[in-house]
């Protein structure tokens, strides 16, 4: 940081809860800047867009156990656990949507989407 130029917080990452502020244990940067991800001792991860800090980041279920160290891979995010266990989760929305897709077989068939979107006409969605 350049001589005479203040430190100003653009977020404070925090957890809301019903007993206050939860400070977050673990905190890994992407390699290109764009996202921050945060662990937790009860095993939750978030990750934020860092242009967009004061958006509530996107919440990843419990990991199994605390949350020991994080680190970014191109665009995935690796979690340790304190079972050992390394976990990989895609932060960008299209490897997102890929994995969705391969977990739903390929999205709606014409039949399922009449079963459950029945207002909007069909479309492909993987």
């Amino acid at each position: 940081m350049p001589r005479g130029r203040a430190r100003r917080a653009l977020a404070v990452l925090t957890e809301d809860g019903p007993t206050g502020v939860e400070p977050q244990r673990v905190v890994a940067f992407s390699a290109d800047g764009h996202y921050v991800a945060a662990g937790d001792a009860e095993g939750s991860v978030r990750v934020w867009e860092t242009d967009t800090p004061r958006l509530d980041g996107a919440r990843y279920a419990g990991t199994g156990g605390p949350v020991l160290a994080l680190g970014f891979t191109g665009e995935q995010l690796r979690v340790m656990t304190s079972r050992g266990a390394v976990r990989g989760m895609s932060v960008t929305a299209e490897r997102a949507a890929d994995r969705v897709c391969a977990r739903a077989r390929g999205g709606l068939t014409r039949q399922e989407w009449r079963m459950y979107l029945t207002d909007f006409p069909y479309r492909q969605t993987c």
